[in-house]
């Protein structure tokens, strides 16, 4: 019943909009022609084409309180895939899924973004109606203000004792977060300034009510928007014109895709790194420089 219903979302899904092939397109972080990821992606396109098709605004409202979400679980620990790094002085990327995946499900893309890079994937505590996520829902687009902060709370917990126990150092780590994830990540930017500073936010969107007086001056975010995004993609120039409001310095960059993942993603990522590393290399370079003088 899964796959068939998986086969007519994607259909759906696909219908009118530009999209990669069928091989090449990513949601949840998955590949759609992976086999063994059928599941949780037969999930997270259920749920996205319920929020492509759901109606906005006030209708949105009415139809989140006429069909009441019937089953929120959260598990006490986060669920981590831990993989060694292959490229000695390789930074670290931590990953946070989107809606419907899991602690595996970003690994291939991180893979192709930073090769040989030490890849930390976790997964959100959240089940909503048998789908993973960072937090509950209440709309398409409006979410549970105490659940944010409670879950950017625990997840900031959870990295202290990460660090020591896979031997990351959050200096040289990167954060790439997809559609739930990278709202959670903008969050504990605000909430945590201390532990987000480098992230790539992949189809974001401000999810804050209210934000904290934080400076971010510190903080290097890319913010990548799909143009065919029907849903989400109109949000993610409010959330990077918010960071720039507090300092930090955003990359914004809209891509020619709707809300699944593609090769566009990843050049935009890794141009984005690059950049990162180019700036860390000026500092060395002008003081050898003036060394020599």
């Amino acid at each position: 019943m899964m796959r068939i219903l998986a086969t007519a979302v994607i259909s759906s899904l696909l219908i009118g909009g530009t999209a990669l092939p069928a091989s090449a397109q990513i949601e949840c972080g998955a590949s759609m022609s992976n086999k063994a990821n059928v599941t949780p992606s037969a999930k997270c396109l259920v749920e996205k084409a319920s929020l492509t098709n759901a109606p906005v605004g006030t209708n949105a409202a009415k139809a989140a309180a006429s069909n009441p979400l019937t089953s929120v679980t959260r598990s006490q620990a986060f669920v981590a895939n831990y993989r060694k790094a292959t490229t000695k002085g390789s930074p670290t990327l931590i990953l946070l899924h989107g809606s419907g995946g899991n602690e595996t499900s970003l690994m291939d893309l991180a893979a192709k973004v930073a090769p040989g890079s030490a890849l930390l994937g976790i997964r959100g505590r959240v089940v909503q109606d048998g789908i993973n996520r960072w937090y509950k829902r209440v709309t398409p687009t409006t979410f549970d203000q105490d659940d944010i902060r409670s879950e950017a709370n625990a997840f900031a917990k959870f990295m202290t004792t990460a660090q020591k126990d896979y031997g990351i150092d959050l200096n040289n780590a990167i954060y790439l977060g997809y559609s739930n994830g990278a709202n959670l990540l903008a969050a504990l930017s605000f909430l945590h300034p201390d532990l987000v500073q480098r992230a790539a936010l992949l189809r974001p969107m401000m999810v804050l009510k209210t934000l904290p007086d934080v400076n971010l001056a510190k903080d290097s975010i890319l913010a990548v928007a799909g143009k065919n995004d029907a849903t989400y993609g109109s949000f993610a120039p409010g959330l990077a014109d918010a960071l720039r409001g507090k300092g930090a310095e955003v990359v914004g960059k809209t891509v020619e895709l709707g809300h699944l993942l593609g090769d566009a993603d990843v050049s935009a990522v890794k141009t984005w790194l690059a950049s990162l590393q180019e700036e860390q290399q000026a500092p060395a370079a002008t003081t050898l420089a003036a060394s020599a003088e």
